[in-house]
């Protein structure tokens, strides 16, 4: 029985171009349990190519009424073909995947980036923070100490002469210091 040796697409294409006379012959003398056992055959091997139900149907249907003669007529299945598209469809997928990891890895990167440029970002101003803290604690040490030498009743030159000596400030320091508080 020739269908038992339909194994791959080039099997199914010798089947398929087999003449029309001795594809007759085979089946003249053929009795019907046979003709049922080649149509489920045919039937599971044109399902498992995917081929579809109306083509399958019409074919198995010509196996019963003993026209297989015009077996495969209208059914195509080129195997190299579709090998073809598999792999067009898996290198297409493969691009959009690479494609899809570098551009994750470009996001990363930029958000790695970004967290970084925050990161130097808040820690000048942290920067910036504690020398406007250290200036305000020197001006409060500055104005206690003028404010405490003025309650002690001391004059402005010995006022001035003691943020030199206490802080280490030039006269012109000195003297801000002074009118800032005294203002």
């Amino acid at each position: 029985m020739l269908v038992n040796k339909i194994r791959c697409q080039e099997d199914v294409e010798i089947f398929t171009q087999l003449p029309k006379e001795k594809m007759d012959g085979i089946l003249r003398d053929t009795p019907a349990y046979l003709l049922e056992v080649m149509a489920k055959l045919a039937r599971a091997l044109f399902y498992s190519m995917d081929i579809p139900e109306d083509k399958t149907e019409e074919a198995v249907a010509k196996i019963k009424e003993r026209r297989m003669g015009r077996l495969f007529e209208g059914i195509t299945f080129d195997y190299q073909a579709e090998m073809r598209k598999m792999r067009e469809a898996t290198e297409a997928a493969e691009r959009e995947i690479e494609a899809a990891r570098q551009s994750a890895q470009q996001e990363i990167e930029a958000a790695r980036q970004s967290a970084q440029q925050e990161i130097e970002a808040a820690e000048q101003r942290k920067i910036e923070a504690q020398k406007i803290e250290e200036i305000a604690n020197q001006t409060v040490k500055f104005s206690n100490h003028i404010a405490r030498m003025a309650l002690d009743h001391h004059t402005a030159s010995e006022i001035k002469n003691s943020l030199m000596e206490e802080f280490g400030l030039t006269k012109e320091e000195a003297e801000k210091e002074y009118q800032r508080v005294i203002e």
